[in-house]
């Protein structure tokens, strides 16, 4: 059999096809430091997330941080520590290495509110919360946690917390191991979920076995789960990152009261509204 010969341009085009993924999208080295902008102290211990990588480090007693194989472009990077205003960039990761510096401003200590006799004093609007969460605490169709109410959980894990202050949420983790989150007394999609109709039970009516099977299909072992969003940031798959001492206010809606902007075919079983402290 005489042998093929496959012109240049071909043999070039499936050269670079089996060049691995990898290969093709090269990744840095992230060094990055934390410091007291007042002082300019290292931070050991302040926590920088990529949530668009859905990773998390912790900075060492040098406040340094170390995160091998981000891939160059633009990442979105977060940089949070108890006791101090976090910071939140858009980064543009190029070159073998990349070295940026966080310096973070301490929090100051705010002072209780001022109680004055007379009508009804508007409570303030957390700092973080965009001015719609006033309105909607107003109409009081939600439950709604500032940063007041989280004050003695601050030191305790996120999911731990919410799940004490909203009744019927758990935590739960998937066969792969990710965590969500999931509230366990309603079915998915409680505001569209058919109805059986009364004395269905004949065989093949569809009141009868219609209703029942997707009651079923959502109400098990692993509940309903929600959607969640930080900063309106997508963070239903990455809840395990979200810290209780890095929010300001929280509110929680049910998939019948979910506000309009964030009613979608992902809010079936309710919305999780995390603001963080600014």
């Amino acid at each position: 059999m005489r042998p093929v010969r496959l012109p240049l341009a071909t043999a070039l085009l499936l050269g670079l096809l089996a060049v691995p993924a990898a290969a093709q999208r090269p990744t840095t080295l992230v060094v990055a430091g934390v410091a007291d902008a007042r002082s300019g102290a290292p931070l050991a211990g302040a926590e920088l997330v990529l949530p668009d990588l859905r990773r998390i480090v912790t900075t060492n007693w040098m406040g340094e941080a170390r995160l091998d194989g981000v891939p160059r472009g633009q990442h979105r990077m977060r940089v949070r520590k108890l006791g101090y205003a976090p910071s939140d960039v858009t980064l543009q990761i190029e070159g073998d290495s990349t070295g940026p510096v966080f310096f973070l401003e301490p929090m100051v200590a705010t002072l209780d509110t001022v109680r004055a006799m007379g009508r009804r004093p508007e409570p303030p609007l957390p700092r973080g919360a965009p001015p719609e969460f006033g309105s909607r605490r107003a109409m009081g169709i939600g439950r709604f946690l500032t940063e007041s109410d989280l004050d003695r959980d601050q030191d305790r894990e996120f999911l731990s917390v919410i799940q004490g202050r909203v009744p019927g949420m758990r935590r739960q983790v998937r066969p792969d191991g990710s965590v969500y989150l999931a509230v366990m007394r309603s079915s998915c999609g409680s505001a569209s979920r058919p109805t059986p109709r009364l004395g269905a039970q004949r065989r093949g009516d569809p009141g009868a076995s219609g209703g029942a099977s997707m009651q079923s299909s959502c109400m098990n072992d692993l509940g309903c789960p929600i959607r969640v969003l930080l900063d309106d940031l997508d963070m239903t798959e990455d809840v395990d990152l979200v810290r209780t001492w890095d929010l300001a206010a929280i509110e929680f809606y049910s998939a019948a009261s979910t506000p309009a902007q964030y009613r979608d075919t992902r809010a079936g079983c309710g919305v999780l509204l995390l603001w963080s402290k600014r």
